[in-house]
């Protein structure tokens, strides 16, 4: 059966054991269909030997986890991007035993810091609590003063521009740290933060 007779097998539910197909062709045969069941969400009673696999080719370990499938084994690796891949699904990953996250692939934690609009706080803090005194955290450091903030009634109705103009930092609580600073950015000179 070839690649596009396997895909056209699994949307028509065709397949009931997927084993055969993804271990008895080539190297390539087999990658292109694990990345075909990763792609329509089948066969996922393989994908934990799939994520522990040592294959030096980490491209369906890497698929896996920018699925979001099996990010307890994959957030072991010391694939960088897939270590950045499962941070983008849940940054809670960040707290690991050790601090290795924080310590060993902190700019892969700022990354996905940046990148994320709803921050657990737990991470945030531990983020900090690990932070080195040469790193610029400012536009983070907004972010996580929004977190801690309680807003008021008044405040409570007010537009995030109308915040920003007092300098209150509730109007970054709904934006990315990558947002945050482009705000900040177009504002310099405008207003002094």
């Amino acid at each position: 059966m070839d690649i596009f007779e396997f895909e056209q097998a699994i949307i028509d539910g065709q397949i009931t054991d997927y084993r055969p197909y993804v271990e008895n062709g080539t190297f390539c045969e087999n990658r292109d269909r694990k990345a075909l069941c990763i792609r329509y969400g089948v066969a996922q009673e393989l994908y934990p030997e799939w994520a522990q696999s040592n294959d030096p080719d980490d491209w369906i370990q890497l698929l896996l986890a920018e699925n979001g499938y099996c990010l307890d084994i994959l957030s072991k690796s010391e694939a960088k991007d897939i270590l950045a891949e499962v941070l983008k699904h849940d940054l809670n990953y960040a707290l690991d035993e050790g601090d290795v996250m924080m310590d060993d692939y902190r700019y892969l934690v700022y990354d996905a810091l940046m990148d994320a609009k709803d921050i657990p706080l737990k991470v945030i803090e531990k983020y900090f609590e690990t932070k080195d005194d040469n790193d610029d955290d400012t536009v983070l450091e907004l972010k996580y003063q929004a977190m801690q903030s309680t807003p008021t009634t008044i405040e409570k109705t007010m537009t995030p521009m109308q915040l920003f103009a007092i300098q209150n930092p509730l109007w970054a609580l709904n934006l990315t740290g990558n947002q945050i600073k482009h705000v900040l950015n177009g504002a310099t000179g405008y207003l002094k933060l």
